[in-house]
């Protein structure tokens, strides 16, 4: 499961290896990224107009893809369509590179 890849980046942070303010684009992108998902499922249920997948593709790229992991699972919304999961976990994982290289690479001196 993807959100498991979050514990060892919330760990280093209460270690102090890794500042918070790694977490501000999760936080910040998290509230609208899960209002999409609420809204684009409504909009499902009702065959009003959607949120396009491009659009929930940047948040997920935004830092939103944990919030977009709990609405999936809320919602029972975009858990099936195998392209979009692909490229919902590509997003994650870029997301997880950068903190994750920072733990590896970076020596205080």
């Amino acid at each position: 499961m993807m959100p498991l890849l979050l514990l060892p980046l919330l760990a280093a942070s209460l270690l102090g290896k890794l500042s918070w303010w790694w977490w501000l684009p999760c936080a910040l992108a998290a509230l609208p990224t899960f209002a999409a998902y609420w809204w684009d499922k409504r909009a499902a249920l009702r065959g009003a107009w959607r949120i396009p997948e491009a659009r929930l593709q940047l948040l997920h790229l935004a830092g939103g893809w944990p919030a977009a992991f709990l609405a999936q699972r809320c919602f029972r919304h975009k858990t099936r369509k195998q392209p979009f999961l692909l490229i919902y976990r590509l997003a994650a994982l870029a997301n997880l590179a950068l903190p994750y290289a920072w733990l590896w690479f970076y020596r205080p001196s």
